[in-house]
């Protein structure tokens, strides 16, 4: 054998000794086929706080000649939700889209710069609502936007 194979050898050897001399492996390396509870994460009523994410999804609709009003469906995480609203917008002089910036709101919003277009005053530009929640931890949700635009003037 070549020195450095018995050296590789000599160094497992001894890690596998102080192992076993020092009780083994920690508890958080040893295998075990039931989770271990984080003491953080435990509610004060000692059940385990979800592990999972919020989610958001998101319903628009514009009455006949008015503006548009979403409405905001969070689940998961650890309620109560914080909802953050914003859209993107397509404008029909630039051919671009633009993001918004988001404000936080309740679960529902009306996006009055959004009214419908007419025979006196044409489309200018479209929107396209969006939405993410927090949740009480402060874990943020995905975007969720709206399935169509919305034509406005």
């Amino acid at each position: 054998m070549r020195r450095s194979a018995i050296r590789d050898w000599l160094c497992l050897g001894s890690a596998v000794l102080l192992l076993g001399a020092c009780g083994g492996a920690p508890e958080d390396l040893r295998e075990s086929s039931e989770p271990v509870a984080d003491s953080a994460a435990a509610q004060a009523d000692g059940e385990v706080a979800s592990l999972s994410a919020p989610t958001v999804s998101i319903s628009c609709a514009r009455p006949a000649a008015s503006n548009v009003t979403c409405t905001a469906s969070a689940s998961g995480g650890v309620p109560p939700y914080r909802y953050f609203w914003s859209q993107t917008t397509y404008r029909y002089d630039t051919n671009r889209n633009y993001h918004g910036v988001a404000q936080e709101g309740g679960a529902s919003r009306t996006y009055f710069i959004c009214t419908e277009p007419n025979d006196i005053w044409p489309a200018e530009f479209n929107i396209k609502p969006w939405v993410y929640v927090l949740d009480a931890t402060g874990v943020q949700s995905m975007l969720a936007y709206n399935a169509q635009w919305f034509t406005c003037m």
